[in-house]
C-alpha cells in the first residue's frame, strides 16, 4: 500500500511527564470537558481531579489500584488492561477478576476492554513511573526489605515495561500516560530529562512508544507545558503531528484528540511565515525610500 493511501489515524498516544506539582494531573483531567476518561490511578493522586466541574467529574471513571511494596499488583493489572481483552478490575484490591470481589454483588468493579474503547474515551495511566516500581517490587517480592536489586532484576523489569508499552503503542485506543521526570544523562556534566519508566537506560528511550511527549514544569511562577521537539534542550519532547503545546494561549490536550490540532498547526505555520516575511518587507521598504 502506498503511504498516500494510508488514512491518518485519530488514535493518539501521549506521554506527559514532569516533577511533582507541575500541573500534570489537572492538564490531563481537563480532557473530561469533551471526552470520557478511564483513569487508572496507581498513586492515589485523584484528589486533584476533584477540583474539576462536577459535569466533568461525571465523565471520569476512576479505577483505584492500591499498589505498594507488600502488594505489587500494579504491574499485573496494567499488563492485563492494555492487553486488548476484557478485564474486570476491583477497586478494593486493584486486581483483575478478583475472586473475593467478584462474589460480592455490591463490589466496586470496573469493566475495561481496550479493544473496543470508542473514540470519545481515553485510557489514562497515572503513573507510568509507579507501574515500573510495581514491576520491580513484583520481581523482588520474596526478597528481604534490605535486598539490593541486581542486573537480572532490572532486565526483568525492562522486559515487563516493554510489554506494557508495546501493547499501548500497538493498541487501537486513545491513551495518556503520566510520569515523573528523571535525569537519564550518561555523565554528571549534562542533564537530559525523560519520563521515569524503570532504569535510566530504559527511560531514555521511552518516548519511542508515543506519538507525543510533553514536558511539564513550573517556570516564572506558572505551569508551562511543551511538546515541540525544540521546546527544551534539557527535556525529551516531541510531537509527530508538530503540535506545539507551548504556543497555545490556553494549553490543552483536547486538540490532540478532536482533530483541531490541524488548525493549530496551520496557524502556527502562518505565524512563522509572517515572522520571517515582516522583517524582509520592512527592509525592502526602507531601501525603497532611499
Amino acid at each position: 500500500m502506498k503511504l498516500s493511501q494510508v488514512p491518518l489515524t485519530a488514535i493518539q498516544k501521549i506521554l506527559l511527564y514532569g516533577p511533582p506539582k507541575s500541573g500534570k494531573t489537572e492538564l490531563v483531567g481537563k480532557l473530561a470537558e469533551k471526552f470520557n476518561l478511564i483513569w487508572v490511578d496507581f498513586e492515589n493522586g485523584y484528589k486533584t481531579l476533584q477540583k474539576l466541574p462536577m459535569a466533568w467529574q461525571q465523565r471520569i471513571e476512576l479505577v483505584h489500584i492500591p499498589d505498594r511494596r507488600e502488594w505489587p499488583v500494579g504491574i499485573e493489572t496494567a499488563m492485563k488492561i492494555v492487553s486488548g481483552v476484557e478485564v474486570k478490575v476491583c477497586g478494593e484490591h486493584g486486581q483483575v477478576n478478583c475472586i473475593k470481589c467478584m462474589k460480592e454483588p455490591d463490589a466496586d468493579i470496573t469493566t475495561i476492554n481496550t479493544a473496543t474503547l470508542p473514540p470519545d474515551t481515553i485510557l489514562v495511566l497515572d503513573s507510568l513511573s509507579q507501574i515500573a516500581v510495581s514491576a520491580m517490587n513484583n520481581i523482588t517480592r520474596k526478597m528481604p526489605d534490605d535486598y539490593k536489586s541486581d542486573w537480572e532484576d532490572y532486565r526483568k523489569q525492562g522486559a515487563l515495561m516493554d510489554k506494557v508499552l508495546t501493547n499501548i503503542q500497538q493498541g487501537r485506543f486513545n491513551c495518556v500516560c503520566i510520569g515523573h521526570d528523571v535525569d537519564t544523562s550518561k555523565d554528571e556534566k549534562t542533564i537530559k530529562l525523560s519520563a521515569q519508566a524503570g532504569t535510566a537506560n530504559f527511560s531514555r528511550n521511552v518516548g519511542k512508544f508515543f506519538d507525543h511527549v510533553i514536558y511539564c514544569e513550573v517556570k516564572t511562577k506558572r505551569h508551562n507545558f511543551g511538546s515541540a521537539t525544540t521546546y527544551s534542550s534539557l527535556a525529551l519532547t516531541g510531537s509527530r503531528l508538530d503540535v506545539a503545546l507551548e504556543s497555545m494561549d490556553e494549553p490543552s490536550l483536547i486538540p490532540f484528540f478532536d482533530g483541531s490540532w490541524k488548525q493549530h498547526v496551520e496557524e502556527l505555520q502562518r505565524k512563522e511565515v509572517k515572522a520571517t516575511l515582516d522583517p524582509m518587507k520592512a527592509k525592502l521598504t526602507a531601501l525603497a525610500k532611499r
